[in-house]
C-alpha cells in the first residue's frame, strides 16, 4: 500500500513552523461508524498514542473522546464516537447516537469508518445519508485492509456516494499518511489562533469515584453540554473522557473517569482496563475530585480511592453529590462533615462541596474550590522563613528517627509545589518517626496556611 508524500506523523511530529494549538479554537474531526469497525483504533493512530479503549467487543466507546493531533500543517481536535446502531428501544443506543450527532455538528470534517472485510452494510448507507444531509465534508475510511493486495475491497464503498474510499489498516498503520493528506485538504486553513502556545497553567481535574455516583452528570453540568453519556445503568462510562473547559479566566482539562466497582473480582477485562485508566488519571491530575453519593453511607471503596490520591500526593476535593436526595438542613450537613472527617482522617485538608447534579445546586462552587486548592498548593515559602520556623520547632520538640534515636534537623528547603514538598537535612539516614512527621506536617500547615493541600516531606542526611 502506497504511503504517498511524507506527512508529519499524526499526533507525533509537529510541522517545523508551528507550535502547539489552543484547544478551544481548534477545528474538530469526528470519527463515526457502526460498532466494531476500528474507530477507536484509528483515533489512537491519529493522535499518536493509546487513549481510547480498544477491544473485540462491540460498543466499548460510548462517550465522545477528544484529543489533539497534527493533521497536515495544523492542529485539530480528533473526536472518537460510539458505534451507531438503529435501535430506538435501546436507551443506550439512542444516547450514543446523540453524542455522535453532537460531534458531527461541531466538526469541520468527518471520517466515516467502514469495515472493508465485512463489506457494505445497510447501516453504512443510513449513516452516509445522514452525513450528506449534515453538509459536513466526509471521507469514507475503508478500514481493516491489512495487505496491499486487499485494497480492492474498498471499491464497493463508492456506493455510499461520498467519494473515493480511502483504504487503511488502522491497526498496522497502513494508509494513514494518504488519509491525513486528504483530510488536511478538507480542513479550513490554519489561522493565527491555531499556532498560539497554550497556557502552561491548565488545571487537570480528575473526577473519580464508584459507579453511579453522578460523575458524568457533574461533568456535563460544568461543561454546560451533554459531553458524557448519562444513564442509570451502572458502568455507563467505560473510558476516561477528556474535556477542555475555560471558566473564570482559567483553562481546565476535565477527566471524567469510569466508575470503580466495589467487587473488583467481579469486573471483566474491559472494566479492569477502564479502572486502570481511571487510576492513571487520578495519579497525574492536578486536583482529584472524589464524587460521593450523599444519599448512602460512605464505603470502603470511597476510602480506598481517597487513599490512592493521598499516596500519589494529589490534592483532593470531596464532592458530595445527590444531596437533594439526602436529609436536608444544616444539621444533616454537619453530620455528614463529621462522618467525612472520621472516614477520611488521612485527608482532613480536603475541602467538601455539597452538590446536586440533577438540580444544579452547588455545582457553581466546584471550580472556585478547585482554584482555592490550586492557589494553596502553589504557595512558595522562602528558605529564611522556613529555617527560622525549624529552629523554633527544634526547641519546642526535638525529633526522633524511625528507630527512636534522637534526630537533629539542621536545614529545611521547599523543593516543590502542587503539592508543596519540603526536604529536611538531619543527622540520620531515613525519615523521622510517624508522630514527628505528623507534628511537623501539622505545624507547616498552621504556620504557612497549607490548609487545602497535601504536604510532602523528604529526608536527607547532611
Amino acid at each position: 500500500m502506497s504511503t504517498g508524500r511524507r506527512t508529519p506523523r499524526p499526533g507525533v511530529d509537529p510541522p517545523a513552523t508551528a507550535g502547539a494549538g489552543s484547544r478551544s479554537s481548534l477545528v474538530g474531526v469526528a470519527i463515526v461508524g457502526v460498532p466494531n469497525v476500528g474507530k477507536s483504533t484509528l483515533f489512537n493512530r491519529l493522535i499518536g498514542r493509546r487513549h481510547a479503549l480498544v477491544g473485540d467487543r462491540p460498543g466499548l466507546t460510548r462517550d465522545r473522546l477528544e484529543a489533539e493531533a497534527w493533521i497536515g500543517d495544523r492542529r485539530a481536535r480528533v473526536i472518537d464516537t460510539g458505534g451507531i446502531i438503529r435501535d430506538h428501544a435501546d436507551s443506550m443506543a439512542v444516547l450514543v447516537r446523540q453524542q455522535a450527532e453532537t460531534a458531527v455538528a461541531g466538526a469541520a470534517a468527518v471520517l466515516l469508518v467502514v469495515n472493508a472485510r465485512a463489506g457494505l452494510l445497510p447501516q453504512d448507507h443510513e449513516i452516509a445519508q445522514w452525513l450528506r444531509r449534515s453538509g459536513r465534508p466526509t471521507l469514507v475510511v475503508a478500514n481493516k485492509i491489512d495487505r496491499p493486495e486487499d485494497e480492492g475491497l474498498a471499491a464497493e464503498f463508492h456506493a455510499l456516494g461520498l467519494g473515493d474510499p480511502v483504504p487503511v489498516s488502522a491497526e498496522h498503520g497502513l494508509g494513514i499518511g494518504p488519509l491525513v493528506d486528504l483530510l488536511s485538504e478538507l480542513l479550513p486553513a490554519a489561522g493565527a489562533a491555531d499556532l498560539e502556545t497554550p497556557p502552561s497553567d491548565v488545571r487537570r481535574l480528575a473526577f473519580v469515584g464508584r459507579q453511579n455516583v453522578g460523575k458524568s452528570s457533574l461533568v456535563n453540568a460544568l461543561a454546560e453540554e451533554e459531553r458524557s453519556v448519562v444513564s442509570e445503568i451502572a458502568g455507563t462510562t467505560r473510558d476516561t473522557v477528556d474535556i477542555a473547559l475555560t471558566a473564570g479566566g482559567h483553562d481546565y482539562r476535565i477527566l471524567d473517569t469510569a466508575g470503580l466497582r466495589r467487587n473488583r473480582r467481579a469486573a471483566d477485562r474491559i472494566e479492569t482496563l477502564a479502572a486502570g485508566r481511571a487510576m492513571d488519571a487520578l495519579r497525574f491530575a492536578d486536583v482529584v475530585l472524589l464524587v460521593l453519593d450523599g444519599s448512602v453511607e460512605i464505603s470502603m471503596q470511597d476510602q480506598s480511592v481517597a487513599g490512592e490520591a493521598q499516596r500519589s500526593g494529589r490534592p483532593l476535593v470531596l464532592v458530595v453529590n445527590k444531596w437533594d436526595l439526602a436529609a436536608r438542613g444544616e444539621a444533616a450537613r454537619e453530620a455528614m462533615k463529621r462522618q467525612l472527617a472520621e472516614r477520611f482522617r488521612f485527608a482532613r485538608y480536603a475541602p467538601i462541596v455539597f452538590v446536586s447534579a440533577r438540580t444544579g445546586a452547588g455545582v457553581h462552587r466546584i471550580l472556585p474550590e478547585v482554584e482555592a486548592v490550586w492557589r494553596n498548593g502553589s504557595t512558595w515559602v522562602g528558605a529564611g522563613k522556613l529555617n527560622r520556623f525549624l529552629q523554633k520547632l527544634q526547641t519546642l520538640r526535638p525529633g526522633r528517627g524511625s528507630r527512636g534515636e534522637p534526630m537533629r534537623c539542621s536545614y529545611i528547603a521547599q523543593t516543590g509545589i502542587r503539592p508543596p514538598a519540603f526536604t529536611l537535612f538531619s543527622n540520620l539516614h531515613g525519615p523521622a518517626d510517624t508522630p514527628y512527621r505528623r507534628f511537623l506536617e501539622n505545624r507547616l500547615r498552621s504556620e504557612f496556611g497549607f490548609d487545602r493541600t497535601p504536604v510532602i516531606l523528604h529526608w536527607k542526611r547532611k
